[in-house]
Parts: C-alpha cells; structure tokens; sequence
C-alpha cells in the first residue's frame, strides 16, 4: 500500500508537469529579465550573481522535471490501453472518476480498478528511493532496467 501512494504522488506529480513548466519557465524569463536589466544598469554585482545562481537552478528544475516526466512516460508506455487511460484522464486531465470511466465506457468502479491495476504494475517497474517516498514531491525516480513495455496488453491487466 506505500508503494501504491507513493505512484499515486508520481503520478500527481507526472499530470501537473505541464503546469510545473509553465511556472518555472516564467521565473527563469523574470530572472534572465532582472539580470539583463541589472547588467544594463550597473547593478549590484552580488545581487546579479544571485540572479544568475538562482536561473541556474530553474534551468536544473526544468530539466529535472523533463528528466523524471520522460521515465514516466516511459512506463506508463507499457501498460494496457485502459490502465493508459485511466491514467490520463485522472492525473493529467483531471477528470473525476465518474468521468474516466465514462470516456473509458466503463462505470466508475472499473475506472478505479483500472487505476489501482496500473499503480500495482508500476510500483513493480519503477523504483523511488526510500527517503523520497514519504515526501511531497517523491525525488528518486528510476525505470528498472527489467522494463521494456513488453507487459503491455489492451483492456485491464
């Protein structure tokens, strides 16, 4: 059960990627802004340089972000075309569960199975390291190398 919810917070955390993104991208495009015009202007040269550190982490964050998005993906990718589905529906469009198993033309009780299914197989294929499972935003993050989407099968399991 640990092992579920700590998918489920990769999972979150996988569906608000687009968002996650979107934010940190606009902070590096303010920092980069500050430090041009802090350039332009003699501006404070320990401030400047704390700009430039700070757009430097941002430019990690979003590659990080991809980094662990792209391994998702990846396992996500092995997984039948319903739990696939499922998946979609809740954590990267938000949909309720009364709505996945509508578009999924299953009811809501299938639509949860669905899921519970998927998190199970994917708590086999991906491995989050112990101290990250208990966090907000899980930090280790790793396909195991015995993955190759070759368990993939249309409908549930």
């Amino acid at each position: 059960m640990e092992r579920r919810r700590a998918i489920r917070r990769l999972l979150k955390e996988w569906g608000a990627t687009g968002d996650r993104i979107a934010a940190l991208s606009k902070d590096l495009r303010d920092a980069e802004a500050w430090v041009a015009r802090a350039g332009r202007t003699g501006g404070d040269r320990g401030l400047i340089e704390a700009f430039e550190g700070e757009a430097e982490r941002i430019r990690r964050a979003i590659a990080e972000t991809v980094r662990r998005k792209a391994a998702m993906d990846e396992a996500i990718g092995g997984l039948g075309a319903a739990q696939r589905g499922a998946l979609e529906l809740r954590y990267r469009e938000r949909k309720s569960w009364a709505a996945v198993g509508a578009r999924l033309h299953y009811d809501e009780r299938h639509a949860r199975r669905f899921e519970a299914e998927a998190a199970d197989r994917l708590a086999e294929w991906v491995e989050v390291s112990g101290a990250a499972r208990d966090a907000a935003s899980c930090g280790g993050l790793r396909i195991r190398s015995g993955h190759d989407g070759s368990d993939r099968r249309e409908g549930g399991k």
